[in-house]
């Protein structure tokens, strides 16, 4: 005897699927946002110029940023520990550059992408 599972319906499939198709979608466009902002595009949603200088001045604002780049700077650190921190920066900017493509993504659903 085999187990035949409940119907599931299309509605839900169709929910389903546009759901699976927007963060497709969305992505798509993440990627395209991140590539066109280090290329020096500007974008302007919700009100706000987002473009490099807004990445930066948004990682320039962030203490962690700012530790890593002083320690950076003035240390006296062995070569392993200058990659570690050089990658450290770069995942704390890349974390800014996400948050920045993420503004753009929201904007571009709503139609507020200029």
């Amino acid at each position: 005897m085999s187990y035949n599972p409940p119907d599931i319906s299309n509605p839900i499939i169709s929910l389903t699927q546009h759901l699976i198709d927007r963060d497709y979608t969305d992505e798509a466009h993440a990627i395209d946002f991140e590539e066109r902002i280090i290329e020096g595009e500007c974008f302007y949603t919700a009100g706000k110029r987002i473009d490099i200088d807004f990445v930066l001045d948004k990682a320039m604002q962030d203490d962690c940023i700012r530790s890593e780049l002083e320690e950076l700077l003035t240390g006296k650190g062995n070569a392993h520990l200058i990659a570690n921190q050089v990658l450290t920066l770069r995942n704390y900017f890349q974390d800014h550059l996400d948050e920045a493509t993420s503004m753009l993504v929201n904007g571009a659903r709503f139609g507020d992408v200029e």
